[in-house]
């Protein structure tokens, strides 16, 4: 057995609220958990997320499932390029390549009279400020969605641009 060596050891810091929150939940007081924006051990910033009112609830936001979905569908198939994460937004840049910004959300979208006025917003405000010529607004396939939508605006009529509504499938890539 080697020697104990104080400068080896590992330090722990004892988390007062973490310590606490676990402890509720080991205990199942009716007690109230609540974070603060202090830094928290993870397992007890989870259980603080999910137990609410002494039941396990558990809330998914679907637009942050689809994007982190499409994010890493787009990373997995463009190695070679630049994939950023911009919370609101996916950016793809490299070489000899135009850049292309990406929004993604989760709502359905009827061909004949789609819903994408926000969207739109975000994707003309990429291509006046941020200087993107491609910008694909990306929303799950659906019955009535199965091809891409061209999009024109015409206070952009003098720019090369393109911008597109994509269906996007389990399956689906961007190329």
């Amino acid at each position: 057995m080697a020697p104990f060596n104080k400068n080896k050891t590992k330090s722990f810091n004892f988390c007062k609220d973490s310590t606490k929150i676990i402890n509720s939940y080991k205990k199942r007081k009716s007690a109230l958990i609540v974070t603060s924006n202090k830094k928290i051990l993870d397992v007890a910033k989870l259980i603080s997320l999910c137990y609410v009112n002494n039941k396990m609830q558990f809330i998914l936001d679907k637009n942050l499932l689809f994007h982190e979905f499409v994010l890493h569908k787009i990373k997995k198939l463009h190695k070679d390029k630049t994939v950023k994460d911009h919370g609101d937004s996916i950016s793809i840049t490299g070489k000899d390549v135009n850049a292309l910004k990406i929004y993604t959300s989760w709502k359905n979208i009827q061909k004949n009279k789609p819903d994408i006025k926000d969207e739109l917003e975000y994707a003309i405000r990429s291509i006046k400020k941020e200087n993107y010529s491609q910008v694909y607004l990306v929303y799950p396939k659906a019955n009535d969605f199965k091809r891409h939508i061209p999009v024109y605006v015409d206070e952009l009529k003098n720019k090369a641009y393109v911008i597109k509504a994509i269906p996007y499938s389990l399956r689906s890539t961007i190329r």
